[in-house]
């Protein structure tokens, strides 16, 4: 029997993690059911111009004295240099580094409140953010939870803000965040909230300069029908551009773009964004993933679908994976992509090096 430390990890947090956990699989399964797969086809006639093809190896993620270690995003500076971010029973084994030769726990102790980590990004090795959310004791209720690491950690929300997901910025003096309703921006002195007044999850934000951001929301409306919203956050106001019941439109998980001319989005399968209107590259279950280095280099995965490489020409699964299961998050640069694959109470982080 593993060991577990009930101080560090109430039940009813249990409770919160496992029902959300729940929910999530049950609504991406519901995606998954309402497409039918297809392969991806080509988008344009132009000759490849980067490879298909890489070298894997995996690392398991795993440690003897507890008893489920879930990472759900990463990011880097390089293939040398790269974090994930997540939740375990035990609150040390939530953040992850990779020197280039193997991935080791960073131990960061709860300040206030006990986090579960959502997504991770920065600008280099001594700036970058985390969030998530956080619990008191047994009966709070969670909030909003987010890092900076500036050389040393440092809790910088108010413990006021609601649930976070999503983290974006242009620099450290200009971020923003995905709350519950809310989008968060930091200025380099204090946050401001812009409200909804809904119960939005805005799960990701994507830019490219301080006045070009564009946000996607989820939301359970009363009927039972599942909302997206596309948006945009302009003058500091959040502007709906448009709106997607049931997922019928090609938004709804998240957004990656290196310009306006190379803007992608994923539900069910991956959708490039073409004057004001979604368009399908191709069909698959549910993409939870889409992450890029340039035009020419871009990554997608998710729920049972395996991993997608564009590469100036093509879509293509890559069929060479070590292992073929859920795909939470991936990072890249030129040379190498990294890739979270769900394994049971435990994840396997497969580091793909690019051949020609």
């Amino acid at each position: 029997m593993k060991k577990r430390n009930p101080s560090i990890f109430p039940f009813s947090f249990f409770i919160f993690h496992l029902s959300f956990f729940i929910c999530l699989l049950s609504f991406f399964t519901f995606l998954s059911s309402c497409r039918k797969s297809t392969d991806p086809i080509s988008i344009n006639a132009g000759p490849d111009t980067t490879s298909h093809n890489f070298i894997w190896t995996a690392d398991t993620i795993y440690a003897e004295d507890t008893y489920q270690i879930y990472l759900y995003d990463i990011w880097g500076t390089d293939e040398n240099n790269v974090w994930a971010v997540g939740h375990s029973d035990l609150t040390r084994y939530r953040i992850w580094h990779y020197d280039g030769t193997s991935w080791k726990n960073v131990y960061v102790p709860a300040i206030y409140h006990v986090p579960t980590y959502s997504e991770i990004f920065g600008f280099s090795e001594n700036d970058f953010w985390v969030v998530g959310h956080g619990v008191k004791t047994n009966i709070d209720t969670a909030v909003g939870y987010i890092l900076h690491y500036d050389g040393e950690w440092h809790r910088m929300d108010n413990y006021d803000l609601p649930i976070c997901v999503s983290v974006w910025g242009t620099s450290s003096d200009n971020m923003y965040f995905g709350c519950y309703g809310i989008i968060a921006r930091y200025n380099g002195k204090k946050f401001i909230k812009y409200e909804t007044g809904r119960d939005i999850q805005f799960r990701a934000i994507w830019g490219f300069n301080d006045s070009t951001v564009y946000i996607i929301g989820t939301e359970t409306e009363k009927n039972g029908k599942y909302f997206a919203g596309f948006y945009e956050f302009r003058n500091n106001h959040i502007v709906l551009l448009d709106s997607s019941r049931h997922f019928e439109k090609g938004f709804g998980m998240d957004i990656w773009g290196y310009d306006m001319d190379n803007f992608y989005s994923a539900i069910d399968g991956v959708y490039k964004y073409n004057n004001g209107h979604w368009d399908n590259v191709f069909h698959s279950s549910t993409i939870y993933s889409i992450y890029g280095n340039a035009p020419n280099n871009v990554f997608a995965g998710g729920y049972r679908t395996g991993l997608f490489h564009y590469n100036g020409n093509v879509w293509k699964k890559i069929e060479n994976t070590p292992y073929s299961l859920g795909i939470w998050s991936i990072w890249c640069n030129e040379d190498y992509v990294f890739v979270i694959q769900d394994y049971d109470y435990y994840r396997i982080i497969l580091k793909g090096k690019m051949i020609q």
